[in-house]
């Protein structure tokens, strides 16, 4: 489908009301349809519309009565592309469908003429316009291009100075883990040591505990001993006093058997 421009104006250039009808000047065969002659019409907002339209062949045409004021009939050719303008379209004459002038008022062929011109010179500044505009972005781009440039260096030397900092962080890493090693070698030597100082500590105490506990035994003797001779001490205390004794009931008797009366002894008990 070719989508087309129509811009009706009357000849002060103010847009026409109305609506231009579109109709195949013999029926069509699109794949398995077939399209009658049947009018597709096209309404006009201020002069202006844009419709899709199915490209014309060599077997027929299309048919566009403008109805507007001032309007006329003509048969012209849609070309098979993206896009048109109605004043562009060419004329043909309906029997032969071939292109013809005798169908085109004179004036129309004049106007047409100078307007393609004009449109080739538009066309022409366009392309100044653009051809300008595409050398300033190259311009611009350029100068992106240079900062981009600029940018890319100063990180190519900040990558070399990181990978130089990655380099003497990897030494140091290195070295520290050597002295890890040497640091944890030290730690077990130090370790072994005590675990060997630990035993003799042990052996010691063990020593130790059985010579308290010979100590002990030698102490519960020697308090035995103690207790022993603090008893033999006071039997020693005792046997005087028993032996005082002793002579006054022998005196007593004696004295009774020289004839004084007899008088029971008053026995002493024993002090302490």
């Amino acid at each position: 489908m070719t989508l087309v421009h129509f811009h009706l104006t009357d000849a002060e250039g103010r847009g026409l009301d109305g609506s231009v009808s579109l109709v195949p000047t013999r029926r069509v065969t699109v794949a398995d349809a077939i399209r009658l002659p049947v009018a597709q019409t096209v309404r006009l907002t201020a002069g202006e519309a844009t419709a899709e339209v199915m490209p014309s062949t060599t077997q027929w045409a299309w048919r566009a009565s403008e109805l507007v004021a001032g309007g006329i009939v003509r048969y012209v050719e849609v070309p098979d592309k993206e896009s048109a303008e109605y004043s562009g379209l060419a004329d043909v004459d309906p029997k032969t469908l071939d292109q013809s002038s005798e169908t085109v008022a004179a004036w129309e062929l004049v106007t047409r003429a100078a307007q393609g011109v004009l449109d080739r010179i538009g066309t022409i500044d366009d392309k100044v316009q653009s051809a300008a505009a595409s050398a300033a972005a190259a311009k611009a781009s350029e100068t992106v291009a240079s900062q981009e440039s600029a940018k890319a260096a100063a990180a190519a030397g900040k990558a070399q100075s990181s990978q130089s900092e990655a380099a003497k962080s990897a030494q140091a890493a290195h070295e520290s883990e050597i002295t890890a090693n040497g640091l944890i070698g030290e730690a077990k030597t130090i370790a072994g040591q005590l675990t060997e100082t630990a035993g003799q500590v042990k052996q010691d105490a063990a020593t130790a505990s059985r010579a308290a506990q010979t100590a002990t035994v030698k102490a519960d003797a020697a308090a035995t001993a103690r207790d022993r001779a603090e008893t033999a001490g006071r039997g020693r205390r005792m046997a005087p006093k028993r032996l005082d004794r002793l002579d006054r009931t022998v005196g007593f008797h004696h004295h009774t058997q020289r004839g004084s009366p007899m008088r029971h002894p008053i026995r002493e008990e024993p002090h302490g």
